[in-house]
């Protein structure tokens, strides 16, 4: 029998139909209000990535899918470029895009059963160099005017609707 889910309820315990209630040290010290404890608060770990929300001259946006195991497994994300380099040459090393003017904007944090996520988006403005190829199983040109909804993580797709009006708007 769980006591502790059905009778010794933190707000309104049943001590009088306890089955206990004769061997309760809490009912015997008038001490029911405390019990049972509070959890202890867990800090969790936080963690930080720079998202990049890149939009190209027809105002669509870069989006990657992501590995199929691990944090959003297989959804469809931003790029995120490291947190200790330049996002710039990061875009042009490895999207071979070129930035042409870009924003930093509000944090935005998620949480995770075991750990915080602070997501540190940068919206901007790219080129990309003619006869430049990219790999459709993993990156693709989002038109937020399209009815395509892909599978995005919740804190994305917010952050993609937030922004889709300055994206129309051409950053």
């Amino acid at each position: 029998m769980d006591l502790g889910a059905t009778l010794c309820l933190p707000r309104n315990p049943q001590c009088p139909t306890c089955p206990v209630k004769s061997h309760c040290q809490a009912l015997e010290h008038t001490a029911v209000d405390q019990y049972p404890g509070r959890r202890p608060v867990r800090t969790l770990p936080s963690q930080r990535c720079r998202v990049l929300v890149l939009v190209n001259s027809q105002q669509e946006v870069l989006m990657e899918r992501r590995p199929p195991t691990g944090i959003w497994g297989g959804l469809w994300s931003f790029p995120e470029s490291p947190w200790d380099s330049p996002w710039e040459s990061w875009c042009l090393d490895q999207l071979q895009l070129v930035p042409t003017r870009g924003d930093s904007l509000d944090v935005v944090r998620h949480t995770f059963s075991h750990f915080h996520l602070e997501m540190h988006p940068v919206l901007a403005q790219v080129r990309s160099p003619v006869g430049s190829v990219m790999e459709p199983n993993r990156w693709v040109w989002y038109n937020t005017a399209s009815s395509d909804r892909r599978g995005f993580p919740a804190p994305i797709m917010r952050l993609l609707e937030k922004l889709t009006p300055r994206i129309r708007a051409g950053v």
